[in-house]
C-alpha cells in the first residue's frame, strides 16, 4: 500500500490509498 491508483474502502478517501488497515483519519491528515 504505497502508491497505487486504487482508493481505499473508506468514507473519506484521499488521492493516495495508504494504510487503511490502521486509521485513514491519520494518514489523510498527513497528506493534507
Amino acid at each position: 500500500a504505497s502508491s497505487s491508483t486504487t482508493p481505499a474502502p473508506t468514507a473519506s478517501t484521499p488521492r493516495r490509498p495508504g494504510p487503511s488497515s490502521t486509521h485513514p483519519r491519520a494518514w489523510t491528515s498527513t497528506w493534507r
